[in-house]
């Protein structure tokens, strides 16, 4: 099976163009053995990375390191994606990127803010390689994930979180069964599979059109608990493409939603690279090599919802 000149007609300008060098490819030789290629684009340069830039990866890492105020949780997060890295096929291994580290730093964010201590069940929009609901599952055993995507970058969620967690069970949304994790093309779940602990949703709202991020807040207005979390970080002003412009502040907030953190996002200001980009520090002027802003700042904020009974009933 290839996907790759399939386009998801739900997808925004920007994934109408990322996904055309995104490929997803089975093929079958003579002896009837699966060979699976996958080549993921726009969502972390997690799968291959240049010798030369990987000590610029771990520099980023370390300095973020020294920047947090959570130092050995970091540091305790950045051993456990060792050992679930370790589990993925070597032919598959994902390289320990700052992209990776990010998602550490965001699990911290999140984690001294829940309050249940029982099943949690999670919903994660735009989970790109899957890294966050590996290891959500890893610290919290007896949660449940949904994984919410376009298809194309599903595929690599499932992949990758099968390799990372092959103990759990897994299904697809159609399957009607109750999993560890279950895997839903965009646009999402229904709202009989809630009521919901937790959404998150990192860096991929700001790559979405606005009629589709305002159905997934109706759909976390309806499903929530009534002491969910939503955790959201994503640009500021992000122009897609096709020239439309996503603002974080149009985003549908209500004035009677509770913001437990809402910042800049910390963990997306700079980062290393063996390129010096256009944005960053300058000094008299001149650009300081290697040192690289993203191309907008992010902002971060956890909040509680407010839930709409009327949507809910």
């Amino acid at each position: 099976h290839q996907s790759d000149p399939v386009l998801d007609p739900q997808a925004s300008s920007h994934w109408q163009k990322m996904h055309r060098g995104t490929v997803t490819r089975v093929t079958r030789n003579a002896a009837s053995n699966s060979e699976l290629e996958l080549l993921g684009r726009g969502f972390g340069n997690v799968q291959s990375c240049h010798p030369i830039q990987m000590p610029l990866e771990w520099l980023t890492s370390f300095s973020h390191w020294l920047l947090s105020e959570k130092k050995s949780e970091l540091a305790e997060g950045i051993g456990v994606l060792r050992k679930l890295f370790r589990r993925i096929h070597p032919e598959f291994r994902l390289k320990l990127t700052f992209d990776a580290v990010r998602q550490v730093l965001v699990w911290n964010a999140i984690r001294p803010h829940l309050s249940r201590r029982g099943t949690l069940r999670w919903v994660l929009v735009g989970d790109g390689f899957g890294i966050l609901s590996a290891l959500i599952k890893e610290y919290q055993p007896d949660a449940k994930l949904f994984l919410i995507d376009l298809p194309k970058t599903l595929v690599f969620q499932s992949v990758y979180v099968q390799m990372m967690h092959p103990s759990c069970t897994h299904a697809l949304l159609e399957d009607g069964v109750e999993a560890d994790f279950i895997y839903a093309a965009a646009p999402g779940l229904p709202d009989d599979r809630g009521p919901f602990d937790v959404f998150v949703n990192v860096a991929s709202m700001q790559e979405m059109t606005m009629p589709v991020i305002q159905g997934y807040f109706d759909f976390f207005r309806r499903t929530g608990c009534d002491d969910h979390l939503f955790y959201c970080c994503n640009r500021v002003e992000k122009k897609l493409p096709g020239d439309e412009v996503i603002r974080f502040d149009d985003y549908p907030w209500n004035g009677a939603d509770v913001f437990l953190i809402d910042e800049l996002c910390p963990f997306h200001r700079f980062f290393f690279h063996v390129r010096t980009l256009a944005n960053g520090p300058r000094v008299a002027g001149v650009r300081v090599p290697f040192v690289n802003a993203f191309d907008g700042p992010a902002r971060h904020r956890l909040a509680r919802l407010k839930l709409d009974k009327k949507m809910r009933s």
